[in-house]
């Protein structure tokens, strides 16, 4: 069925590339343009047809890279980076949570430069973006419960 198909589409274009044959133009009265695919007009002109798009080939040339060596990021050792996550989940605790002291509710809020307190929500989604950033880095902080972003 599909060689029929594709046969039908074939004989159905040969038509079609053979009546792209001669193209005239002329100006009328008014001196307005036309083009037409008959010479309508005395005066008609054939209008000499190009190929579009076609070009020479172009040698390809692989990229030039720059070949200037930088030195590997030197490895945290284990011992730094277990100083640092135990400070980083210490300080994702304070920033994304509340202590009771002594039947107080204490609870850290941060400013911004010009003074102005972040909301809870914007407070957490700082302290979620803090905590995804040094577990890339290799730590296991666990998410707050309960954080509302």
């Amino acid at each position: 069925m599909e060689i029929r198909s594709l046969l039908c589409a074939c004989l159905i274009t040969i038509p079609l590339t053979s009546q792209a044959g001669e193209i005239y133009t002329w100006k009328d009265e008014n001196g307005k343009v036309h083009f037409g695919d008959r010479q309508q007009h005395k005066e008609a002109q054939k209008v000499e047809q190009t190929e579009t798009n076609s070009s020479e080939a172009v040698e390809f040339r692989p990229p030039l890279y720059n070949t200037v060596t930088t030195k590997p990021a030197q490895p945290v050792e284990q011992n730094e980076l277990v100083e640092i996550c135990k400070k980083a989940a210490e300080d994702y605790r304070k920033l994304s949570s509340s202590e009771f002291k002594e039947g107080v509710r204490h609870v850290l809020v941060l400013e911004t430069d010009d003074g102005k307190m972040l909301t809870r929500r914007e407070q957490n989604r700082l302290a979620e973006e803090f905590r995804k950033r040094h577990n890339a880095m290799g730590c296991d902080i666990k998410q707050a419960e309960k954080l509302k972003l």
